[in-house]
């Protein structure tokens, strides 16, 4: 165990994912970063699970097939990793199903699902700044895929776009001057491929 400069110590990434991964640091590395990986592939399937009952019987395949086909051969790499990508994986993927679902669904379903939506976008701007301009991707995604000229779909509407505002001025706090917000805001502060050589 050795200081090391290389770390969050700027808070070049919004605290929440590293908060929580502190809880399972300790003096064991190794064990450590396997209760890390574990926590994130229970978070994974825990979330997905939960949308998985909650959504109607013909959207499950979309839930299914979407993660069997999103998670070949790179996310299963990046899900279970100590990376916050990993949360922000997890995020989009079950954002975009979660909303779709509470469209659909109606009472327990509708509640159940928006929580979920809600848990969603929330891990993904605690992990990474840049993940809110993809939870904002996965509610076109569902604006998209739903549109339709009646008052239920704009009553329906309104609540994933307050989300998509709340979820920018969620992730605004935990770190106004992170380095991945503005470049994504911003563009880069180098050309690509500077320092690659």
């Amino acid at each position: 165990m050795v200081a090391a400069d290389r770390g969050n110590w700027t808070w070049d990434y919004p605290p929440v994912f590293y908060v929580v991964m502190g809880l399972f640091a300790g003096t064991e590395v190794l064990l450590s970063v396997l209760l890390m990986r574990v926590f994130d592939v229970c978070l994974f399937v825990g979330l997905s699970i939960a949308i998985f009952i909650l959504l109607t019987q013909s959207r499950r395949p979309s839930l299914t097939w979407g993660f069997a086909i999103a998670l070949v051969p790179l996310e299963m790499f990046i899900i279970p990793s100590t990376n916050p990508s990993s949360w922000a994986v997890i995020s989009t993927g079950t954002l975009w199903i979660s909303l779709l679902g509470f469209l659909e669904t109606s009472g327990r379903r509708k509640f159940g699902l928006g929580t979920l939506a809600v848990v969603s976008t929330v891990i993904g701007v605690g992990a990474r700044a840049d993940a809110v301009p993809y939870s904002i991707l996965a509610v076109c995604a569902f604006v998209a895929h739903s549109f339709t000229l009646d008052r239920r779909f704009i009553y329906c509407f309104v609540r994933p776009a307050l989300l998509c505002r709340s979820g920018h001025r969620l992730g605004a706090p935990f770190h106004p001057e992170s380095h991945e917000r503005s470049n994504v805001v911003g563009g880069c502060s180098r050309p690509l491929g500077a320092g690659m050589a």
